[in-house]
């Protein structure tokens, strides 16, 4: 049995960033029903197959995150809102070969803080 069906991880956890998963032949990977499956946004338009995929629990409001385009087939990235203001998850997949992802940019926001964007998700 894998961990991730397990009911305890659906239980304790609420987001699950997956490097790798196991993809099938119509392009999908499996999980349990307590989970909403978060492709990258360019899954489609890229002849590889996507080796990031974030697994989002179904008890998060989907009124409270979103997904934001990014051109890549190996990086998710969701935004979640809640009272903490706004917080950017990216799930990127980087094989350590070659440095094939689209940029993204680093800002300090204070000495111990730090954000990580995508240049065009400046506006969003």
């Amino acid at each position: 049995m894998c961990v991730l069906s397990g009911p305890e991880t659906a239980r304790d956890w609420d987001i699950i960033a997956i490097q790798e998963p196991t993809i099938d032949a119509k392009g999908n990977t499996r999980a349990t029903p307590d989970w909403h499956v978060i492709y990258p946004t360019h899954r489609y338009t890229h002849s590889k197959r996507s080796r990031a995929v974030t697994l989002v629990h179904k008890r998060i409001n989907t009124n409270s995150w979103r997904q934001l385009p990014f051109p890549s087939a190996d990086v998710v990235v969701i935004q979640l809102n809640g009272p903490f203001s706004k917080l950017t998850l990216f799930n990127i997949y980087n094989n350590g070969d070659k440095q094939d992802t689209p940029p993204l940019h680093y800002s300090p926001i204070s000495n111990r803080t730090y954000a990580w964007y995508y240049q065009q998700q400046m506006t969003t």
